[in-house]
């Protein structure tokens, strides 16, 4: 470490010698020092050792401008500036040790930002609000499924995947049901269907409602999948029978919290109809099937 006023006075052929060697030290250390040189010139340069940036001065000689900071211990440069700017108008490109890029320091097109394939540019708030309006598909509850309306059917189950955080069960049936029982279910797989919600009584003759299962892709432990629903009795629901029995009471049970951390991918309807005036009943169903995406 070595500062010089870089100028060689008349002196003996000794003294001049060690004066040069000053100078060439000084060269060679950058003028390394914890405090900057006492004679300075316009773009010379020096290392400052007590906070390790490297330093040059500006042209006027009027203050001195960091190039770079040295990590002395791991061997690195880091830069250390409030501007930077591309040579060409093709902007700056950040690479790995292979020599791919990494990084485009440049603002993304607005075709490439609505494609959004590219992983290297940068995106400038303009762009993402772009993209998110050529993008977005308008949220909120999308169609998924519906089963058709079946006859005698005692259980239907159709496969929606599993793509949706909560999923919407519109449905309606029709039986007679004299101890019978409607459920409304969910599941991995057609072997593992989980009743969310189930409705039973003497004498209905149709059944109308919905559920909602939040949490259905949940793939998280701990976290439950919440069931609520509504039900209904249609117009003309037989209200009077033959013998004793009050039919108008439909009792219905749900699974408020089903503790399953399976990602469910099914959801269906079973139909069990009881034995009333000594013949069974026909049943029919239907079922609209909603994501929230």
């Amino acid at each position: 470490m070595a500062t010089h006023d870089y100028v060689i006075d008349n002196q003996t052929s000794a003294s001049a010698r060690a004066d040069i060697n000053s100078v060439l030290q000084a060269i060679v250390t950058n003028n390394s020092g914890a405090t900057a040189p006492t004679q300075t010139y316009g773009n010379m340069f020096w290392y400052d050792t007590a906070n390790n940036f490297l330093k040059m001065r500006n042209e006027a000689d009027s203050q001195w401008i960091i190039i770079g900071y040295i990590d002395q211990a791991t061997g690195q440069f880091d830069v250390r500036t409030d501007v930077i700017q591309a040579v060409t108008a093709g902007g700056t490109v950040v690479k790995n040790s292979s020599g791919s890029t990494i990084l485009d320091l440049k603002p993304t097109s607005q075709a490439t930002a609505e494609a959004g394939t590219n992983n290297t540019e940068i995106m400038t708030p303009l762009r993402v609000k772009q993209s998110i309006e050529a993008n977005a598909t308008g949220g909120g509850w999308v169609y998924i499924a519906s089963f058709e309306p079946v006859t005698d059917v005692q259980s239907i189950n159709q496969f929606i995947g599993n793509g949706y955080r909560s999923v919407r069960v519109s449905f309606g049936a029709q039986t007679t049901m004299g101890g019978g029982q409607f459920s409304v279910k969910a599941g991995q797989t057609t072997g593992t269907m989980r009743s969310v919600m189930n409705a039973s009584g003497d004498g209905t003759d149709s059944f109308f409602g919905s559920v909602l299962i939040s949490n259905f892709n949940n793939h998280v432990s701990g976290i439950p999948k919440v069931s609520t629903g509504l039900i209904g009795m249609g117009d003309g629901d037989f209200i009077d029978r033959s013998d004793s029995i009050d039919y108008t009471e439909v009792d219905r049970s749900q699974s408020s919290y089903a503790s399953y951390n399976e990602a469910w991918e099914y959801v269906g309807i079973a139909v069990n109809t009881g034995y009333i005036e000594g013949s069974d009943a026909d049943r029919r169903a239907w079922v609209y099937v909603e994501g929230l995406v």
